[in-house]
């Protein structure tokens, strides 16, 4: 099931970030995407049973390779909402070249403990990051909480029961909760964010055709408007003419009188 459902979130990740590339002005789909496809390949580990590494190398590469989807899922969260911010954009970089270097200076022998906390530090980030982003749509999207509000709920308690698990504080689930719970969640938001931007595409379509039609009537209204200028100037040339010919032939009669 987990490996399933890595695979779905692997797929539907690609397709996001294809989209952003093709649509610049979406970066939420872009950043989502490529959370998707880091998060799939991170959780090859719980299926990929035999892997050619020790146990400290593979916990050294999972607390690696948590920073940059904690970085991704900010970004995403923050542009989701309409916000940037250089100085955070700044610190979830630094960050994920603070953490590598800590954990090798940290050495094999506190290497767990060090990856225990830096587990709890990025869980702290993530549910900060979900309180921020429903604290905007509260206040400018008001119609976006009500949609967000239940996902980011359910995976901030995902985040917080893996650390209680994690510091000892609840047993072990017999599912590996972090890493299926979390991927359907992701599945979800991917699969909304396309419809969104399915619907989004759609009325542009419409609006397009409605424009398209509207160019068309006016275009025509102007061509009328043009040939009724065209003959009211040949009737008032016509006129001239006319006028012209009169006062010569009436010059001409009476010169000859």
């Amino acid at each position: 099931l987990v490996a399933a459902a890595n695979l779905v979130l692997a797929v539907l990740g690609a397709v996001l970030v294809a989209l952003a590339w093709l649509n610049r002005r979406e970066p939420a789909m872009g950043y989502c995407g490529l959370m998707s496809l880091g998060w799939a390949l991170l959780s090859a580990r719980v299926w990929w049973r035999d892997l050619p590494l020790d146990g400290a190398s593979i916990e050294f590469l999972v607390c690696l390779g948590y920073t940059p989807i904690l970085a991704l899922a900010v970004q995403f969260l923050l542009s989701h909402a309409g916000m940037r911010s250089r100085m955070l954009e700044a610190t979830l970089l630094a960050q994920c070249v603070v953490l590598p270097m800590s954990l090798l200076l940290a050495g094999p022998a506190r290497l767990f403990e060090l990856a225990s906390a830096w587990y709890l530090v990025l869980a702290a980030e993530a549910v900060g990051a979900m309180g921020l982003h429903l604290h905007i749509l509260w206040h400018e999207k008001r119609h976006e909480f009500w949609t967000m509000a239940p996902a980011l709920a359910t995976a901030g308690a995902v985040l917080l029961a893996e650390v209680a698990v994690q510091r000892g504080w609840l047993a072990v689930t017999p599912v590996p909760l972090l890493q299926f719970a979390l991927p359907m969640l992701m599945i979800a938001l991917a699969l909304r964010l396309l419809l969104v931007f399915g619907r989004s595409q759609r009325h542009v379509d419409i609006g397009r055709h409605v424009m398209e039609a509207r160019i068309r009537e006016v275009t025509a209204e102007v061509e009328r408007h043009h040939a009724q200028l065209a003959e009211a100037r040949v009737e008032q040339v016509t006129q001239q003419e006319r006028k012209r010919i009169a006062a010569d032939l009436h010059d001409d009669l009476g010169a000859k009188l």
